[in-house]
């Protein structure tokens, strides 16, 4: 039978958004409103700082410039002149005849009215908000509000489309999954919407009117999904973080399980690690060379090729000679000088055998006078470990040369000079670079020990050792030959 239903899913955190008028000043010289929006993390019904996501401006047009001065009004005219002392009336102007003395100074008249008023210089521009509900679609997949702003510049009191400088959008969160069918709590009444403030009378003089009250907010959209950050570290060499960081990917998760999948992913970013300093290749008191920072590459090949991103540079003290080696890296076996050569068939071999033709010496899995492989001439040999330690995974990862014949070996083949040569360690090639490698080791009676020739028979057969027989083997020479096995 089916088991019970499992406990109601929590319903999701509603998304709240809060509209609060600015005033002149920082971010709006000459006032605006503030719109806020976010998740109501703790279910009040209000949008407290720590809730807030995003924060958007939508300022008011800048005043428009003050009308010119209206044109000055023409002068009253002069008022008549007051009678003159005690002297009557004067009669009607006879004929012109001798000017008599001037009578004193009468009052002034009464000064004419002020001409009329100019006309108001134009008002200043009004800055219009219009906020629109969108349904579901194209931008806000579950609906929202569309916010444009601009100047009326018709001043007929509606934003037009060619009057509209900001469009913004607020968007629903994204319905959160239901969870198990449970009993439904009831759903308190919704709030009566506000009426819409009547819009201020215009100021005089192109003076900005002010605003009416802004309407109640819409009714509150379903909860979002929940967003999800994935941090995932770079290792060193990395192409995006050759010194080594950490990639972060966020998104939104789209099926409610908690865990960033790739279908998911909206956006991804890396944090870079700073690059190293550079260390490049010093002398040390060992009488060999190591990087500058004091410590040591794994092999030759390591000096010529360092890993990308660490810092580490093949320059300075280069070349063919001593380097000290750490096969083991930081921690393990320490340090020790071998003889590299840089320069020879693409060059980080290091000399991990010299074979005396006088002695069977190579046929040990231990180390045998593993100082005198500082010459290139020189007799010994490293362990049978540290040879297999000094590979770096590409190859040819042997050369072998016994008298005058040099074979080239894989990498894949697991030194031993003690376990007769099989699988990689008779499969040789006799040119650089190899194009193919034998696959047929040539047999004789007894253990051929190490490294030996593949299927090119006797003309040109090549032996690391064989108990009873000293030093190296080749078809022209036979054994008690010197020779040499370099590492890379």
């Amino acid at each position: 039978m089916d088991g019970t239903n499992g406990a109601n899913g929590e319903a999701g955190a509603e998304s709240l958004i809060v509209q609060t008028p600015v005033p002149a000043g920082t971010p709006c010289p000459y006032g605006g409103t503030e719109i806020q929006s976010g998740i109501d993390l703790d279910g009040d019904g209000i949008l407290e700082s720590n809730e807030v996501q995003q924060t958007e401006y939508i300022c008011n047009g800048t005043p428009g410039e003050a009308g010119a001065p209206g044109a000055q009004g023409p002068q009253g005219p002069q008022g008549d002149q007051g009678p003159q002392g005690d002297q009557g009336p004067q009669g009607e102007a006879g004929a012109t005849g001798a000017q008599g003395p001037q009578g004193p100074a009468g009052m002034d008249g009464t000064n004419g009215t002020n001409g009329a008023d100019g006309s108001n210089g134009a008002n200043g521009l009004d800055s219009i908000i219009v906020q629109t509900v969108v349904p579901p679609g194209t931008p806000c997949p579950y609906g929202g509000l569309e916010i444009q702003s601009g100047l009326d510049l018709d001043g007929d009191g509606i934003l037009e489309p060619n009057e509209v400088q900001q469009t913004e959008y607020v968007c629903n969160g994204a319905t959160g999954e239901a969870g198990a069918t449970g009993a439904q709590g009831p759903q308190g009444d919704q709030g009566a919407q506000g009426d819409q403030g009547a819009q201020g009378d215009q100021g005089p003089q192109g003076v900005q009117g002010p605003q009416g009250e802004t309407g109640a907010t819409g009714a509150q959209g379903d909860s979002g999904l929940d967003s999800l950050i994935l941090v995932t570290a770079l290792p060193v060499g990395s192409s995006a973080c050759p010194a080594g960081g950490q990639e972060v990917e966020t998104g939104i998760d789209l099926n409610g399980d908690a865990i960033l999948e790739a279908n998911e992913v909206q956006s991804t970013a890396n944090i870079c690690n700073g690059a190293p300093p550079m260390a490049t290749i010093v002398a040390n008191a060992a009488g060999g060379a190591h990087w500058s920072d004091g410590t040591f590459a794994r092999s030759c090949y390591f000096y010529l090729n360092p890993e990308p991103g660490t810092g580490y540079t093949y320059s300075g003290q280069t070349g063919s000679g001593v380097y000290t080696v750490q096969p083991d890296g930081p921690g393990g076996l320490p340090a020790f000088n071998v003889y590299c050569d840089m320069l020879n068939e693409g060059g980080g071999w290091t000399l991990a055998v010299g074979i005396s033709g006088a002695n069977s010496n190579q046929l040990n899995i231990n180390a045998v006078t593993p100082a005198n492989l500082t010459s290139p001439t020189g007799f010994g040999k490293l362990a049978d470990a540290e040879i297999n330690n000094l590979k770096s995974g590409i190859s040819p990862g042997y050369r072998f040369t016994c008298a005058a014949i040099t074979a080239y070996f894989p990498t894949g083949c697991e030194f031993s000079s003690i376990i007769e040569a099989g699988g990689d360690c008779t499969a040789e090639s006799y040119v650089y670079p190899p194009t193919s490698y034998g696959t047929t080791r040539y047999s004789q009676p007894g253990d051929l020990s190490g490294l030996a020739d593949g299927d090119s028979g006797n003309n040109n057969r090549l032996i690391y050792g064989q108990p009873g027989f000293d030093g190296c083997d080749t078809a022209a020479t036979g054994w008690g030959q010197n020779g040499a096995v370099w590492v890379r």
